[in-house]
């Protein structure tokens, strides 16, 4: 978590980066930035005019996903159902907003207002996850062109950090 505490680690964060000759863009995929609030202005300060490129993915197949991942690091302990329950008083501490924010962090308006206030329109794109899924290719050449860089690259479809559910 490379945007948290009063003095952020930046070269722990540019030590994950391993960019090669000719690179114009890197990249972060971290949802979790979008939806802390605190996160929003430390990010905007390391790079005031990073493009955005939001990808919203169904609430409650977000908010199911999550729930099995943090079951499954041993973080979890409560049924979906007992832990969507527990859940508003949960998010009172940082660390229960990271973790259990099933279904806070599915009600995307609010982020998106929080970054539209501070974020020209013209340099976020919001996506929907079942768009990639449907029309992988098209969608990809519309993130490139959004970006600046070679739309024509060629990125085979695939699914990354997927795990089997423990409850189906």
């Amino acid at each position: 978590f490379h945007f948290a505490g009063a003095n952020p680690d930046y070269a722990a964060y540019h030590a994950r980066f391993a960019p090669g000759p000719g690179t114009r863009v890197l990249g972060d995929a971290t949802p979790v930035y979008l939806y802390l609030e605190s996160v929003l202005p430390r990010v905007l300060a390391y790079n005031p005019r990073m493009r955005w490129v939001v990808l919203l993915r169904q609430p409650v197949d977000r908010a199911y996903s999550h729930w099995n991942m943090v079951r499954q690091t041993g973080d979890e302990p409560l049924s979906f159902l007992d832990a969507v329950a527990a859940e508003p008083e949960r998010l009172t501490t940082d660390r229960g907003r990271r973790l259990y924010s099933y279904l806070d962090r599915g009600f995307y308006a609010r982020q998106l207002r929080r970054l539209f206030a501070r974020v020209p329109r013209d340099r976020v794109l919001v996506l929907r996850s079942e768009e990639l899924r449907r029309d992988h290719f098209g969608t990809l050449r519309r993130v490139f062109a959004f970006l600046g860089v070679d739309p024509d690259v060629h990125i085979e479809p695939g699914t990354v950090h997927a795990r089997e559910y423990e409850v189906p």
